[in-house]
């Protein structure tokens, strides 16, 4: 009688985590691997717990929650990028106006041909556009 009660018992697998499945095309963007802490993976656009099943993977990459969050994250510039930007930004301006300034006084120009000079490489440079450049006052 105790071997007929073992049959109707299912025994469950616990399935752990793929490797390759960060190398899949479906997952490589979102899936982070478990942590010794949790052994689940973490879906790092939605920073949530995903079970750690294949199907449930597919099946949490399709949500209309985590297609939202995915647009809104690779529509987002990272934080470094705007410093690198910024950076960029800011050496051009001061290489700018020490060129001009160099310039003038290369060729004896009056100074008051400075801010002329740099409201016309204001307008051709597209990545000063935004910004309003001065030449500093010569004593």
């Amino acid at each position: 009688m105790a071997s007929a009660e073992r049959k109707g018992v299912k025994k469950t697998y616990d399935q752990r985590f793929r490797p390759e499945w960060l190398h899949q095309k479906d997952f490589e963007d979102w899936l982070i691997g478990p942590t010794k802490a949790n052994k689940e993976p973490r879906c790092a656009v939605c920073n949530k717990d995903v079970p750690c099943h294949g199907s449930a993977l597919l099946r949490h990459c399709s949500t209309q929650v985590h297609l939202n969050n995915l647009k809104s994250k690779l529509n987002t510039a990272s934080i470094k990028d705007v410093f690198q930007q910024q950076s960029i930004k800011k050496d051009y301006r001061e290489n700018t106006v020490v060129q001009i300034s160099a310039f003038i006084a290369e060729h004896n120009l009056p100074f008051t041909l400075a801010n002329p000079l740099l409201s016309l490489t204001q307008s051709s440079a597209p990545t000063l556009s935004s910004e309003k450049l001065l030449c500093p006052k010569f004593i």
